[in-house]
C-alpha cells in the first residue's frame, strides 16, 4: 500500500509540469509569438534543472531523498501561484525556472527512494525492472493528464489544482518516508555482493550500458520535445483547436504510461536483446515520419498514441540501464536528468529555428536522429550478445 501511495508522487509532479508547459506554450501561441520564442520557456526550465541535477545526484541517498521531495512540493506551490497571479509573458520564464528547481529536487531523489522501496521484495535485477517500469508509468500518467486541465478548464482553476497538488505531494512523501524508515534498502558501498548484483542485472561482467541509454533516451527526448513545443503551432496551422491538441498530448503520455507499467512485469530477459530494440526504434521512426507530413494531419490522433509506445520503451531503457549499476545508480540517474535537461535546452531552440523554415522540419530531423539511435542501439547490443 505504501509503495502504491509513493508512486503517486511522480504522477502529481508531472501532472503539474504537463499542465503548466501546455498553458505556457498556449499563452505564447495565442500572443502571436514566434515559433522560436514559444519553446524557450521549456529551455529556461531545463537550464536550471540541468545545472542542479548532477549536484543533487551526488548528494541524494536513501536516507535524505524524502527531504528533497518535500522541498520540491513547496516550491511547486510557489511556482503555480506565480503563474496564476503574475501571468505576463516575461514572468513565464521566471516561474518555469522555479519549477525547474522543484523538479531537480524531486526527480533523482525519487528514483533512489523508489529503488529502496522495491529492493525489499525484489532484490537485484527484478527490483530495477519494477522501478524502471513503474516510475515510467507513474510520471507519464501525470504528464498525460496535465494538459487536459488547461485544455478543458479555465486557467485559474488549473493553477489552483497545481498548488493543491504541490501540498499533497509534500505531505504524501513525508508520510510514506516515516512508514518506510525501517525498510531494507539496496546499499551502495561497492562490496562484492553488489558486483554480484551487477552481473545478475545485466548477465554480463564489466560492461556498463548506461551511456547507450543516454544516447537512445536523449535522442528520444529530442523527439518528445518537438511534440511538446511544436505540435501546438503545427496543429493550429492544420486546423486543430486547443482541446484537440490537449487530447493528442494526452494520448502520447497515457500510452507511454501504460507501456512503462506493462514493461515492469516483463522481467530481465529482453533488455539486452537486439530484436526488441529494433522494433521499438521502428515505431519511433514511423510515427515521427507521419508527423513530418502535414497532409497526414487527420491521422495525428492515432499517431500520437502509437508514438507513446516508443517513448514508453526508450524511457524504460533510460532508467533501467542507469539503475542497473550497483554503486553509481544515484550518479547515473543524475546524468539521466542532465541529458534530459540539456536536450530540453537545445531541442526547443533547434525546433523553433527549423519550424520557422517549415513547420514539419522539426519532426523530420527528429525522425533522422531516431534512425541513428536505433542503429547504434542494435549494434551495441550485437556486441553485448557476442561477449556473453
Amino acid at each position: 500500500m505504501i509503495k502504491a501511495v509513493s508512486y503517486i508522487i511522480p504522477v502529481m509532479m508531472n501532472f503539474v509540469f504537463g499542465a503548466i508547459l501546455f498553458i505556457t506554450v498556449q499563452r505564447f501561441t495565442d500572443a502571436g509569438a514566434s515559433k522560436l520564442i514559444t519553446g524557450l520557456p521549456l529551455t529556461a526550465w531545463a537550464l536550471i534543472y540541468g545545472i542542479l541535477n548532477p549536484i543533487i545526484g551526488k548528494c541524494a541517498n536513501d536516507k535524505n531523498s524524502a527531504r528533497f521531495i518535500v522541498a520540491s512540493g513547496f516550491l511547486t506551490v510557489i511556482s503555480a501561484a506565480g503563474f496564476l497571479f503574475i501571468p505576463t509573458l516575461f514572468a513565464q520564464f521566471i516561474w518555469m525556472s522555479l519549477l525547474g528547481v522543484a523538479f531537480a529536487l524531486y526527480c533523482v531523489p525519487f528514483q533512489i527512494f523508489a529503488k529502496s522501496m522495491e529492493s525489499g521484495d525484489a532484490p537485484g535485477a527484478n527490483a530495477i525492472c519494477k522501478t524502471s517500469g513503474r516510475y515510467t508509468a507513474a510520471w507519464s500518467a501525470g504528464l498525460a493528464c496535465g494538459p487536459l486541465v488547461f485544455g478543458f478548464l479555465n486557467a485559474t482553476t488549473g493553477f489552483i489544482i497545481c498548488m493543491v497538488i504541490g501540498l499533497m505531494m509534500s505531505f504524501t512523501i513525508w508520510m510514506a518516508s516515516r512508514k518506510l524508515s525501517k525498510a531494507p534498502v539496496i546499499a551502495e558501498t561497492g562490496n562484492g555482493t553488489e558486483h554480484k548484483q551487477e552481473k545478475e542485472v545485466s548477465g554480463l561482467t564489466l560492461i556498463d550500458f548506461a551511456w547507450v541509454g543516454w544516447i537512445v533516451g536523449g535522442i528520444g527526448t529530442f523527439g518528445v520535445n518537438q511534440l511538446r513545443t511544436q505540435l501546438q503551432p503545427l496543429g493550429v496551422e492544420c486546423g486543430f483547436d486547443g482541446r484537440a491538441l490537449a487530447i493528442m498530448l494526452f494520448s502520447i503520455s497515457i500510452v507511454q504510461s501504460m507501456t512503462g507499467l506493462a514493461l515492469s512485469f516483463t522481467g530481465t530477459k529482453w533488455q539486452f536483446k537486439k530484436l526488441p530494440a529494433l522494433l521499438i526504434g521502428l515505431i519511433g521512426v514511423i510515427t515521427l515520419a507521419i508527423f513530418g507530413i502535414r497532409e497526414f494531419a487527420p491521422g495525428f490522433y492515432g499517431t500520437a498514441a502509437i508514438y507513446g509506445i516508443y517513448s514508453g520503451c526508450f524511457y524504460f531503457y533510460f532508467v533501467y540501464y542507469s539503475l542497473s549499476h550497483p554503486t553509481k545508480s544515484g550518479v547515473y540517474a543524475g546524468v539521466n536528468e542532465l541529458v534530459v535537461s540539456l536536450n530540453s535546452i537545445i531541442a526547443p531552440v533547434i525546433g523553433g529555428v527549423l519550424a520557422t523554415m517549415n513547420q514539419v522540419y522539426p519532426f523530420r530531423v527528429a525522425c533522422g536522429l531516431v534512425i541513428f539511435a536505433t542503429i547504434l542501439h542494435v549494434v551495441m547490443l550485437s556486441k553485448v550478445t557476442a561477449k556473453k
